[in-house]
């Protein structure tokens, strides 16, 4: 039993000891150097780390690079830089190393090991997550046409408001119903009556409104566009809520996976054994 015991220390000794050589090797090519500025024009490309750890109160290691297996550190004593030394991979483990993560201006600090890899790769997670979102969500409104909405909000409002009036409407009574009578005083009037009256020119096109005696009339083309319109839109509703709703499971899903492979680790709140 004390032999499996010591093998299992034996082991762990040799993956912590692992898992530090890979961080650091891989982070100390991100090295910041001698010094990093921290304002100014320069600080806007900044992306790199310093990493190191205090040997007593007064001593500081930073390190350097990788020479043959062992890393080479800058000794600092009191903030002065004195020499080289060398300290060999096993020695990591025995040290709570410190993480400086330069980011343009900013200047994140993290004690230990764990505690970035858990910070950093919750950090990396949490970008991935949001910038999935960021792009789900605009593949779901990129689907569907800016202009075919405007011109379907304005045929709405043709209908409700102008489908009693058999003398027809003109652009100025659109522009009315759209804003109230305080759109005429409007520096951007003549912008909007354009816009409008483009929209109108474009249904009389398609048949939904007949021009006569220069007033628009709408026609039976304008309630079945409108209809199918409206159709197309509850469609497109519940295929995004079908969307949202399989990604909201598949989350779901996956953190219980993590849970019952127990990578993460609830207390017990009722025993029933």
């Amino acid at each position: 039993m004390e032999k499996l015991e010591g093998t299992k220390t034996k082991l762990f000794t040799l993956l912590n000891i692992w898992i530090h050589k890979l961080l650091i090797k891989y982070l100390i090519d991100m090295h910041c150097g001698p010094s990093v500025k921290t304002s100014g024009e320069g600080s806007n490309s900044n992306n790199c780390f310093w990493l190191g750890f205090k040997k007593d109160a007064n001593t500081y290691l930073g390190f350097e690079k990788y020479d043959h297996g062992n890393l080479v550190c800058r000794s600092y004593v009191d903030n002065s830089f004195v020499n080289e030394v060398t300290i060999a991979e096993y020695e990591l483990v025995q040290h709570k190393i410190e993480f400086i993560h330069y980011v343009k201006s900013y200047r994140i600090e993290i004690q230990g090991v764990y505690k970035f890899l858990s910070t950093f790769l919750f950090y990396k997670t949490y970008v991935i997550l949001i910038t999935y979102w960021n792009n789900l969500s605009q593949l779901l409104f990129n689907q569907r046409s800016l202009s075919s909405k405007k011109r379907y909000q304005l045929l709405k409002l043709l209908i409700e408001n102008f489908t009693l009036h058999n003398g027809g409407f003109s652009t100025v009574d659109v522009m009315h119903s759209l804003h109230s009578i305080k759109v005429f005083l409007h520096p951007s009037y003549n912008i909007e009556a354009s816009r409008i009256e483009a929209i109108l020119v474009g249904l009389t096109d398609t048949q939904e409104l007949r021009l006569i005696n220069g007033n628009y009339h709408l026609t039976g083309h304008a309630f079945k566009a409108l209809d199918a319109y409206e159709e197309q839109d509850r469609r497109h509703t519940s295929m995004s809520r079908a969307q949202w709703a399989l990604i909201f499971v598949t989350i779901g899903l996956l953190l219980a996976t993590i849970i019952q492979a127990q990578i993460i680790k609830f207390p017990t709140i009722i025993d029933f054994n």
